[in-house]
């Protein structure tokens, strides 16, 4: 399993992966790639608030497992999406600071037009107008230029054990590329509702942001641990990186395995003294580099907890 392999035709031909074009491109990618490998698979349409096309390599409703991942990749206002899992004091004084922000953005130029014009229709016009400004900035702007880490990284970590296990095709393994992610988890959301036994019984090992960091973390919800009370010493004893075990609970890591519920997210993050463990630089330009001792040891790890999981132990 060569995850640099992934990683450097995926980042060269696909960087981007957000307008219909980008995405139907890479569509076409990975199923081409899943089919080489002798898997079957498919788009699959779905409606949570817009249509979501998710990528699926495998039976969804017969696996014990779905390995997944977002393929969509996010707008740029500016504003750097910092990634603090572990310190829930440190993430919200972060989004307060976005929020105001976003406030100072709306709220200084309406109140610039209130006091110029002293009509209430032209402020009133300037906040809506602001307002959808913002928001569409956020959700359809402008497409962040490089997007390694978030989440070509997880893309490729998902591919690279679609290789790994393309000669035993275990049917208890599913591989799941969501769309939307960015907007809203609407993807994963869509999956969810087509698929709800799936979605209340099934484990899923969700790999975002991946690619940069000093050690894995691994957050596991209650249901998951009390289900699989072995996932935990599984990725422990074959990790080859540092591994961070927390309890999902008690996280703040908002990606597409929150729609399960026995979702696993699985990131890699750096440490800074009072920070605890971050990542930092996606959703701006600065997304351009990845570590491939992480990336590599991450999918080597979720690869040696799926082979406990569905009892494909190598020897």
């Amino acid at each position: 399993m060569n995850t640099n392999r992934w990683m450097q035709e995926v980042n060269a031909r696909f960087p981007v992966r957000k307008s219909k074009l980008q995405k139907a491109q890479f569509r076409q990618y990975v199923l081409q790639k899943a089919q080489e490998m002798g898997y079957a698979a498919r788009m699959e349409e779905n409606k949570a608030i817009c249509t979501n096309r998710n990528i699926v390599v495998g039976d969804v409703d017969k696996a014990k497992v779905l390995v997944t991942a977002h393929y969509d990749t996010p707008a740029t206002v500016g504003l750097p999406n910092v990634m603090l899992p572990m310190n829930r004091p440190m993430f919200y004084l972060v989004q307060a600071l976005i929020a105001l922000v976003m406030v100072v953005f709306i709220f200084v130029p309406t109140g610039i037009v209130k006091k110029l014009t002293g009509s209430i229709f032209c402020t009133e016009a300037t906040l809506i107008g602001l307002y959808c400004l913002m928001m569409y900035l956020l959700l359809a702007g402008v497409p962040n230029p490089h997007n390694v880490n978030d989440n070509t990284s997880g893309v490729c970590g998902v591919l690279a054990l679609m290789e790994s296990f393309a000669a035993e095709k275990p049917e208890e393994i599913a591989f799941v590329l969501f769309d939307n992610e960015e907007k809203g988890l609407l993807g994963a959301s869509g999956l969810a509702k087509a698929h709800k036994q799936a979605a209340k019984e099934t484990l899923v090992l969700n790999m975002d942001c991946i690619g940069v960091g000093e050690a894995m973390l691994m957050l596991v919800p209650k249901a998951a641990r009390e289900k699989y009370p072995l996932l935990a010493e599984a990725a422990r004893k074959s990790s080859c990186i540092p591994l961070v075990l927390g309890d999902m609970e008690k996280c703040n890591f908002s990606s597409d395995q929150k729609r399960f519920k026995l979702g696993v997210g699985i990131c890699a993050c750096r440490k800074k003294k009072y920070v605890g463990w971050y990542c930092s630089k996606i959703h701006t330009k600065h997304d351009m580099t990845y570590d491939e001792i992480t990336l590599q040891g991450v999918a080597d790890t979720v690869e040696a907890v799926l082979r406990q999981v569905v009892g494909k132990e190598q020897a």
